[in-house]
């Protein structure tokens, strides 16, 4: 069963207030990185979690932010902000973990990578 517009922002209440247009047109892209057959019981999360990424990553872009992710350190004085970065080498893991949306997902895909005997996507 494919997710609805209605339907994600039923579960992401913190996208409520995107057009529903908008959150279909994500969810299309998600599709397009999340295979039911392989992703099976796992696939209507898969595509919850990555379509909340795009959006807030769509988001943070169009608010003038490129960079996301868990906050390293902030000042008030003179305004600064730095974000921590991953220990990670792999550059799909980097992009996924900068929102808390990808980063479930990412762990979401290492759990359907384990179950199909994949060790990772980076290999």
């Amino acid at each position: 069963m494919a997710i609805t517009a209605t339907g994600f922002k039923s579960r992401f209440s913190e996208f409520s207030t995107v057009d529903d247009s908008r959150v279909e047109t994500f969810i299309t892209r998600a599709e397009l990185f999340v295979n039911e057959g392989t992703w099976d019981t796992f696939y209507n999360e898969g595509l919850y979690y990555l379509t909340a990424h795009f959006l807030k990553k769509s988001q943070d872009m169009a608010n003038g932010g490129g960079a996301s992710g868990p906050i390293a350190s902030k000042s008030i004085g003179d305004v600064s902000i730095s974000y921590a970065s991953s220990a990670s080498s792999s550059g799909f893991e980097n992009s996924y973990t900068s929102t808390p949306y990808g980063a479930e997902f990412w762990n979401m895909a290492m759990v359907v990578g384990m179950q199909l005997g994949v060790v990772g996507w980076d290999g």
